[in-house]
Order: C-alpha cells, then structure tokens, then sequence
C-alpha cells in the first residue's frame, strides 16, 4: 500500500491499506498512509477520521505532526476553521518553535471570528521568531469592524513595528484613534 501511494497510485493502494488496519489497527503508520489515501481520493471526512486515528496510535512526534497538520488542512478545505485552528494547536504544542504555524494558525482563528486567540497566537509567533505585519493589519482590521477600538489600535501599532512602510496600517491606526477620540495623534499617521 505505501509503495503504491508513493507511486502516485491511490486508488490501488487503498485496499492494501484497509486491510491492512483491519488485520492489524494498533499498526503505527497504517492510519497515516490510508489517509493521506483517502485525502487524495477527496474522501475528507474519511481522511480526517484516518489521521485521528493514527494520532491516537503513534507516539511519533514527526507523524504527530504531520497528521495535525493534514487534518488542518482537511478542516480548512471545509472551511471548519475552529477545527483547523485546534489541529494547528496541536502542532505548537508538539513544536512551540515551528513558527510558519503561526501564521496559519492567527488566520484560522481570524475566519472562526476569534480575534483573542488570533491575537494570542500572533504573540506566540513573535516568541518563536515569526513576525508578519499583514497578520497584525488583519487583525487590526476584524477588531475595528467588531468596534474594540483600543485593541484595533494596539494591533496596527504591532504592524507597524514590524513594516514601518505599511501605509494601510498607517490610515488604519488613524481611524482607529479617531474612534478613541485620539484625533491629533490620528492626524500624525494620516501624514
């Protein structure tokens, strides 16, 4: 079954891989391969259930990994972004320093609607080196929509303090101190 995954060859490998977990489903790896079988196939839900199950088995901090990783990918294709941002956790968790994840993760919780994990997880990132300014203008832009003025405010200033250059997290920070009633300080960065 392995052998014809790799060879590009799903379809084939799928009843390998099946009965492979039905003679022996403690078998590490098993779960992984079926389903990244059944990811290719477009079976997610099936596929999610597949890496669930492997993350049950393996105490492999690689294919742990890896199968958060799928199933987060798998969520998001549903666009169950709760759910990817949770499977991206678990990434963190096994790897605090993997620090593209975080990236992924603050947009996930973003789409969730979760501006506090979203922050959270931005501040996370900047401890484990990953700094994007565009995540912070994302975010500044989700929490000047739900009115958190304030907080609105302190995400553009993080934006900036990555890319001093981003103009529209200049006029962004400007309409959000406008909204706090900071209107001079407003007019600095509309300069």
């Amino acid at each position: 079954g392995e052998v014809l995954l790799a060879l590009g060859k799903a379809e084939e490998a799928r009843p390998h891989l099946e009965r492979s977990a039905e003679l022996d489903p403690d078998r590490e790896r098993t779960h992984f391969q079926l389903g990244s079988v059944l990811a290719t196939m477009g079976e997610r839900e099936a596929a999610i259930e597949a890496f669930g199950a492997e993350l049950e088995l393996t105490e492999d901090p690689k294919i742990q990994t890896m199968a958060h990783i799928n199933r987060s990918m798998l969520f998001a294709e549903g666009k169950q972004w709760a759910e990817a941002a949770g499977e991206l956790e678990g990434v963190v968790y096994l790897d605090p320093g993997h620090g593209q994840v975080y990236g992924d993760l603050a947009g996930f919780y973003l789409r969730a609607g979760d501006t506090e994990n979203a922050a959270k997880a931005l501040e996370r990132g900047r401890e484990a080196g990953f700094n994007s300014a565009s995540h912070y203008y994302s975010l500044g832009a989700m929490l000047y929509r739900d009115e958190k003025y304030p907080e609105a405010v302190e995400a553009f200033r993080a934006s900036l303090e990555i890319d001093s250059d981003l103009a529209r997290s200049e006029r962004s920070l400007a309409a959000a101190l406008e909204k706090t009633g900071r209107g001079e300080e407003a007019l600095e960065h509309l300069r």
